[in-house]
């Protein structure tokens, strides 16, 4: 399953433009810093939802420091229906794989459905016998979908609840526990910023969402006296496989820079910038930092009260 669009693009926009002007681009492309090499190097992660956008841009960030990355998703542009976007295809997870691999570490594809409990721990199994147990583990994959409030149905709302909040409840629940066994490991959330404030759009992506952060403090809460964390990144809207042209390109750049959603003058992120994020947060840097969601979000978060 894979996160193949930004939240926030789908709460603020009803077009659901994602994309930036090629000036903003090359401006966030040149303000990237190469990760410390090395500094992940035998450790392994799992990153869900990777075969491409955030998830993709997450696992060759990790790959980059040195760790070694299992990557899972569904694999299947049909999976959910109903939905308005094709998910990510078998092509799209084996590149991904192959990208992680041309870092000079090992990887893996699994492809599972985070929905299905029995087939996460067949994962786990499979990664634990290929690469080894999983340090860092990143529940990344989720799905976007918009309707407004009084016109959402009940399978709208359910599938949005069962990927994002209850798949990625069953992710931590199969993975972190054999992390506390050991006394040490990380996991980092894909979070959103439409979490930190309601969407008459998309209900039920910001309820997963919300639901999504709450769940990652209650995982650090059990977590921490086994030595290990767990923190959430929220970004902003990402750069995403759907490209707007034109009108709508210009109307998302102006509903979204400079005070429009984001307090700075960029409307989209570059994956990249999550991927920095999460490697941090990965990282023996954040050793200390638990229970935390990191907003990645441009200054949408100054008005956020909490």
């Amino acid at each position: 399953m894979t996160d193949d669009t930004d939240p926030t693009r789908r709460a603020m926009l009803a077009g659901g433009a994602l994309a930036a002007a090629a000036t903003t681009l090359g401006t966030t492309a040149a303000r990237a810093q190469d990760a410390p090499a090395g500094e992940l190097a035998g450790q392994i992660a799992l990153v869900t939802g990777g075969a491409r956008a955030i998830g993709r841009a997450i696992a060759l960030e990790l790959a980059r420091m040195g760790a070694d990355v299992a990557i899972l998703d569904i694999a299947d542009p049909e999976a959910i229906p109903g939905i308005g976007y094709p998910l990510a295809s078998r092509a799209d997870l084996d590149e991904a794989v192959e990208l992680v691999r041309a870092e000079g570490v090992r990887s893996m594809a699994i492809v599972a459905d985070i929905r299905d409990e029995a087939a996460l721990r067949e994962a786990r199994a499979a990664v634990e016998a290929e690469l080894g147990p999983v340090d860092i583990l990143c529940p990344n994959a989720a799905i976007v979908t918009s309707a407004a409030f009084d016109e959402m149905t009940g399978d709208e709302w359910r599938v949005a609840i069962d990927v994002n909040l209850n798949g990625t409840a069953n992710t931590i629940r199969v993975f972190m526990p054999p992390m506390m066994e050991r006394g040490r490991g990380r996991v980092v959330v894909t979070s959103s910023s439409v979490a930190r404030h309601g969407s008459a759009g998309n209900a039920q992506y910001v309820a997963s969402k919300w639901g999504v952060n709450g769940l990652v403090k209650s995982a650090a809460a059990a977590a921490a006296s086994a030595g290990v964390t767990a923190t959430a990144v929220a970004p902003t809207a990402v750069e995403s496989v759907r490209m707007p042209e034109g009108d709508a390109l210009e109307q998302a750049n102006e509903a979204l820079s400079n005070g429009g959603y984001n307090a700075m003058d960029i409307a989209f992120l570059e994956p990249v910038e999550i991927g920095h994020a999460v490697a941090f947060l990965a990282s023996p840097r954040a050793a200390f930092i638990t229970g935390e969601i990191v907003d990645v979000a441009a200054g949408a978060n100054i008005r956020w009260t909490a």
